[in-house]
């Protein structure tokens, strides 16, 4: 019940974070820009590096599903991660480009939006690159059935979520148009989120289920690393 809880509990508290983003960014009431493509930038930014990125994370202290199982999710997630990712870089670029704006921010004089930027690009490219390698390993693993490899994929993954989420809190500090309110509620859900997820992969051993005796994949490690 408690694992049931934990879940649950990490689900919402992404789910929140999207959910504030959304409103935010979609009311101008609020401080946002209203249903225009920039505004689509954080919105989509934040369901990919947030939810989708947070879910494919824990996928694998889920006990409910069998090893197997849990790989299949973690692949679709990442899937969804990347189709995110490319929707908001594309609003970024088409919104600077349409008014002639650098796309790596030489023009921006402030150091908080240059970092938000600056660390956006390095989001993305860890993110191909973690894409590549995890691409690589299932192949190999499920449609070769060869050895694990690459045992390190999973605390890079852990890493990019870290900087994803930190690039989250450094966006949300560059939109002063939301009120102070707004911003440290957001501030605090993503602080507790990133906690939430990452405690328990670092920390927590992988749940074992009845089924992964069955499955012919090679189990060198119990770490969502190995495969």
């Amino acid at each position: 019940m408690a694992a049931e809880l934990m879940h649950i509990s990490i689900f919402l508290l992404l789910l929140a974070i999207v959910g504030m983003v959304v409103v935010g960014m979609l009311s101008t009431k609020l401080g946002g820009t209203g249903n225009i493509l920039f505004g689509w930038h954080p919105i989509l930014m934040t369901i990919s590096f947030v939810l989708f990125m947070g879910l494919a994370v824990h996928s694998y202290r889920v006990e409910l599903m069998p090893k197997l199982q849990r790989r299949k999710a973690h692949a679709l997630l990442n899937l969804c991660v990347l189709l995110c990712a490319a929707g908001g870089y594309y609003a970024i670029w088409k919104s600077h480009h349409d008014k002639g704006a650098s796309q790596f921010a030489y023009d921006e004089p402030k150091l908080e939006r240059r970092v938000h930027v600056w660390l956006g690009y390095v989001c993305l490219g860890l993110l191909i690159l973690q894409s590549l390698i995890g691409l690589s390993k299932f192949v190999r693993v499920h449609l070769l059935q060869g050895e694990p490899m690459l045992k390190w994929h999973g605390f890079v993954g852990r890493v990019i979520f870290l900087a994803g989420m930190a690039e989250v809190f450094v966006g949300v500090l560059c939109w002063s148009s939301w009120s102070f309110g707004y911003r440290m509620a957001l501030f605090a859900l993503v602080v507790v989120a990133a906690a939430s997820v990452l405690i328990p992969s670092w920390f927590m051993a992988p749940p074992r289920h009845s089924a992964d005796q069955l499955s012919f994949l090679p189990r060198n490690s119990n770490d969502p690393a190995s495969y």
